[in-house]
């Protein structure tokens, strides 16, 4: 069976360029052949695996209907039997190519539907996609579905494959000064990732647990307002005797930091729509305390490999941190439970099974 896969992004390079990557990866030698469609010189063009088949897309961002017709002459010409749009902004090339084809057509979503950073025309384009484009929508979470459907998406359209992760070799975790816990934050330094909430969380823990808990910080700021955020809060709180007990580790690799940390601190206040980083923290046996958001609850079950509190409740986050100050035992028995719970139910093998079980399905229907 071939598959071509496409993907518009030419600029940035995330989660969802990783987990094509893995897709792609996992998918050589199981009789699903396939090519990525992408823009040469793209963060994802020079990321894949090596040995990928490859149709070059010219750049179309900004959007323009005549750049789009550029990438639609451009894959017009391939001979794939399924074709599989990466990502939103790949998903009108994805369903004209497939009408212009007469080839059954895959989406795979990774924001949510009303995202903020979507324009008005770019939600209702994808809804368009997902109810007359496209054969079938994928979707990373059952919380991402949820609200796929509550926003007039065809619900009998929507599948969910949750994201897949490479299960590492369990490793033993450093320990940290006794008695003191170890907190950990992984992920963009910025408002809706909840960073002003994270240390209004320390700030507090501080009053209830003083001296008891050190702060490793491991991302930056990727945006002018979000750099404005940082520099806010690091005015509001450097003079406090707390501070030096923050330590900002910049873009570091996540394994790094798991390694070194007792407990990871998730307060995002966005809809999260899998939860890569509390997924992550659980493979290194590091239970992770988070917001209530999103697919996070699919990943954290709270009690038993995690904690979860409501969003933007900073307080009633120090107070579950200051429980694991005083407890620290349940931080071991909660890290084994998450590794066992994220690796048995978001492997690569899972992953890559379910779209090959799209694919087949998708060809045999035909156009």
């Amino acid at each position: 069976m071939r598959v071509l896969l496409l993907h518009t992004e030419s600029l940035y390079y995330g989660g969802t360029e990783v987990q094509l990557g893995r897709l792609v990866a996992g998918l050589a030698g199981t009789g699903v052949h396939t090519t990525v469609a992408c823009v040469a010189g793209s963060p994802l063009a020079r990321a894949l695996p090596p040995g990928t088949a490859t149709v070059t897309l010219p750049a179309n961002q900004p959007f323009s209907f005549e750049g789009l017709r550029q990438q639609l002459r451009a894959v017009s010409s391939a001979g794939f039997d399924v074709l599989h749009g990466w990502g939103a902004r790949s998903w009108e090339l994805t369903s004209l190519a497939g009408c212009w084809l007469r080839r059954p057509t895959v989406g795979t979503l990774h924001d949510h539907p009303h995202a903020e950073y979507m324009t008005p025309r770019r939600q209702q384009l994808l809804r368009w996609c997902a109810r007359l484009g496209l054969d079938q929508v994928t979707v990373v979470s059952q919380a991402l579905r949820d609200a796929c459907v509550a926003t007039g998406w065809p619900a009998r359209k929507l599948s969910v494959i949750h994201n897949g992760l490479p299960i590492p070799a369990e490793t033993v975790a450093t320990r940290g000064p006794a008695g003191r816990l170890r907190l950990g934050f992984l992920g963009s330094l910025s408002e809706g990732k909840g960073l002003r909430d994270l240390l209004a969380s320390v700030a507090e823990l501080e009053r209830r647990a003083a001296g008891r808990w050190e702060l490793h910080l491991a991302g930056a700021a990727q945006d002018a307002a979000s750099e404005a955020l940082v520099q806010e809060l690091k005015r509001t709180y450097s003079s406090c005797p707390w501070w030096p007990r923050v330590h900002w580790r910049g873009w570091v690799r996540a394994e790094e930091v798991l390694g070194e940390i007792d407990v990871l601190v998730f307060p995002s206040r966005t809809f999260e729509t899998f939860g890569l980083a509390p997924a992550e923290a659980a493979l290194a046996g590091v239970p992770v305390v988070a917001s209530r958001v999103g697919a996070v609850p699919e990943v954290v079950a709270d009690g038993r490999t995690g904690w979860l509190f409501a969003p933007g409740d900073w307080a009633g986050c120090a107070v579950l941190l200051e429980r694991l100050v005083d407890q620290p035992t349940e931080l071991v028995s909660a890290g084994r439970a998450a590794r066992d719970h994220v690796s048995g139910s978001f492997p690569v093998a899972k992953m890559i099974a379910g779209y090959a079980a799209i694919y087949s399905a998708q060809s045999q229907n035909g156009h």
